[in-house]
């Protein structure tokens, strides 16, 4: 997982989503501030997060984040569920 992205336009690091080769199964990926609000949801392993909530920018700093899986990973079923944390910078 990337630790940090600056969402500023120049298409380098403008995105946050975990990095995989594997074939996700059941995927669930989840953005929370500070305070504890999601900010960001998906079960699409494709989708990313802008650095925006609800069509805004959202404050730079440090946001938490879950993913939640089960992967086909050469052939193996892996389920897991990581967190961690990612600097968001304005």
């Amino acid at each position: 997982m990337p630790t940090a992205f600056n969402p500023d336009g120049d298409e380098m690091n403008d995105r946050f989503l975990p990095i995989s080769d594997c074939r996700f199964i059941q995927y669930e990926f989840s953005i929370y501030d500070r305070w504890g609000e999601q900010v960001f949801f998906t079960e699409d392993p494709t989708e990313s997060w802008s650095g925006e909530h609800l069509g805004s920018k959202a404050d730079g700093g440090a946001y938490g984040w879950k993913l939640i899986y089960t992967a086909d990973a050469e052939g193996k079923i892996v389920e897991d569920q990581l967190n961690g944390k990612v600097l968001l910078i304005r």
